[in-house]
């Protein structure tokens, strides 16, 4: 099934409370801030539906430190929803019911297996969030090889893009800005082509490569390892934070193309509103002062990881890790908080602890950034 679809987005920032969906809302595709309470805590959640799914990032305001969800939303019975977020063995979940404009219900944190938490919540949607606004573009298809086995069991092809876009309202010449950067991040160099109607052409490409590289298997293959066969690709763009002079965003993707399981990685990018630019280190921490962000991003990877600060990084050296040194990466994002810089898996820990996010709040570097930074 095939859906190419753009609708209406409520881009912002506002301080206030993780996780939503809107089971009872049967727009396809969404983008919205949400603001409210777990417990007596405020937080904030850039949350995007997509069909049935929903991803975002949520953090609460007294830190700001962007919490990706880690599972996708699941509608359950009549209008209830349940996302969840995972962090290494910690997760956070939200389940609840949507009467809109309010979700409410029952937030819960939990070890491994077991609950150790729970707290009412309830927020709404933030609709007083300065500009720019976006509306949301996304192309979505799955098929199977007919291999001989039962349906659902033969190898697949699977295929989902999805960006921001700006809305009507969107300042112009951060809209012009922002379709440029878009195109030029998803590699479509025509940019007379609409983006949506780029998202399917790769979408094709990419199925007649997949239905030629299978067509010359034997059945008999599909048999032991049918997975083994199947491809799938996953992009989006997902908002992380927002405030009137940066938006920062991830750009999210995953690849399976048969093996023991996929990768996936988060690409952070923040956007100068005002300068219609990408920001870089360079325009944020003062010139000589790398060596001195990455003695903060080993004590953050310390604390990440529970290591000693005498103790060695490198697993071949007793340590956690797979590097001896964890080095300053242009893949940051900025909050109001402060920065936080994200490694995807295997650049610095093995696959099982997914991306590592090590954020540095502003009162740790004074005196590193640019003046007007931080404040």
């Amino acid at each position: 099934m095939e859906k190419t679809t753009i609708t209406r987005f409520l881009l912002q920032l506002i301080a206030v409370l993780p996780l939503l969906a809107a089971a009872q809302n049967n727009t396809i595709s969404w983008n919205k801030v949400l603001t409210g309470m777990i417990g007596n805590t405020p937080a904030t959640m850039y949350l995007q539906k997509t069909g049935k799914e929903y991803h975002g990032y949520y953090y609460y305001d007294r830190v700001q430190i962007p919490i990706k969800l880690g599972d996708a939303g699941l509608p359950g019975n009549g209008d209830s929803v349940h996302i969840a977020a995972w962090d290494q063995e910690i997760s956070e979940s939200l389940d609840g019911r949507i009467t809109e404009p309010i979700f409410a219900g029952t937030w819960a944190t939990t070890i491994g297996e077991q609950t150790t938490s729970s707290l009412p919540f309830s927020f709404t949607e933030n609709k007083t969030v300065p500009a720019p606004y976006f509306d949301m573009v996304y192309t979505t298809y799955e098929t199977e090889f007919p291999g001989g086995l039962e349906k659902g069991s033969n190898p697949g092809y699977d295929y989902f893009a999805a960006t921001l876009w700006p809305m009507a309202t969107t300042p112009v010449s951060f809209a012009n800005f922002f379709k440029q950067w878009v195109n030029v991040q998803f590699g479509n160099k025509n940019s007379s082509l609409p983006i949506g109607k780029f998202f399917i052409n790769e979408k094709n490409r990419g199925l007649a490569s997949w239905k030629k590289e299978i067509s010359g298997v034997k059945k008999e293959a599909f048999k032991d390892l049918p997975s083994s066969y199947s491809r799938s690709t996953e992009r989006r763009l997902l908002v992380m934070y927002q405030n009137e002079k940066y938006l920062s965003i991830a750009d999210y993707s995953y690849e399976f193309s048969g093996g023991a399981h996929g990768n996936g990685g988060s690409t952070m990018h923040t956007l100068d509103i005002k300068n219609n630019k990408e920001l870089k280190l360079a325009d944020i921490l003062m010139p000589a002062t790398k060596h001195k962000v990455e003695q903060l991003l080993d004590a953050a990877v310390r604390v990440r990881f529970h290591i000693a600060k005498t103790a060695k990084l490198s697993s071949d050296e007793g340590g956690e890790l797979l590097v001896k040194k964890v080095e300053l990466t242009e893949n940051f994002y900025l909050t109001g908080k402060g920065i936080g810089f994200n490694y995807t898996p295997y650049e610095i820990a093995a696959y099982a602890y997914g991306e590592v996010n090590l954020f540095i709040p502003y009162s740790k570097l004074k005196g590193l950034l640019r003046p007007g930074l931080g404040e």
